[in-house]
């Protein structure tokens, strides 16, 4: 097992919430538990064959219907858990090209700039990814790196980084994968994890 994380949900049609279980490990597999049942073949809900060693999951979306997997291959996937079915593979295993392209383009060459990279080739700009969170996350410009007057809806961000320490959060909506915040500063090698907090944070962690 290589990770574990607890959720609280709402159970659809009524008001009762209950608290499942998520479980990571190194045979690809992701599994949900109710921890709240008595027996170990009661408490399995789910089963999400990923088929890669699980480095990182979480639950996401209004319902926390949604689940997400890291993997030790920086490969990422989508899930509705309690069909266990994969509505993603997020790009396979092009993401961390897709996402450093993102950083590329036009408003984000100052960030790529900043990191001793050559803005017409930005292709290593994300090496690894670190985890999601679903959570507001005000869109910050790429110019000018001031907050705009405009809150953002939640929605599912993946905290992306490389190892000269910059951290990248993107948003990851079902048509597009938007980058909205370049991280600097903190840190002068790899990012190992994240807590995001807010005050509408609706994360597990």
């Amino acid at each position: 097992v290589t990770q574990v994380r607890f959720q609280t949900i709402q159970q659809p049609g009524n008001h009762v919430k209950k608290t499942v279980l998520a479980t990571a490990s190194e045979d690809g597999l992701l599994t949900i538990h109710d921890p709240s049942q008595p027996s170990e073949e009661a408490a399995l809900l789910s089963v999400l064959n990923v088929g890669i060693p699980l480095r990182s999951v979480g639950f996401f979306g209004p319902a926390c219907e949604g689940a997400y997997a890291l993997t030790g291959n920086e490969t990422m996937s989508v899930w509705h858990w309690d069909s266990a079915q994969k509505v993603s593979d997020v790009g396979g295993y092009g993401l961390r090209g897709m996402l450093s392209d993102a950083v590329g383009n036009a408003g984000w060459k100052s960030a790529v700039a900043s990191i001793g990279m050559n803005t017409d080739d930005a292709a290593s700009a994300v090496e690894y990814l670190v985890g999601c969170t679903w959570s507001v996350i005000d869109e910050v410009s790429a110019t000018s790196m001031q907050m705009p007057s405009v809150v953002s809806s939640p929605a599912l961000h993946l905290l992306a980084g490389n190892s000269h320490g910059d951290g990248f959060v993107f948003r990851m909506d079902a048509d597009q994968i938007k980058p909205i915040m370049h991280l600097k500063g903190g840190h002068k090698g790899c990012i190992r994890d994240f807590c995001w907090v807010n005050g509408n944070d609706n994360n597990g962690s």
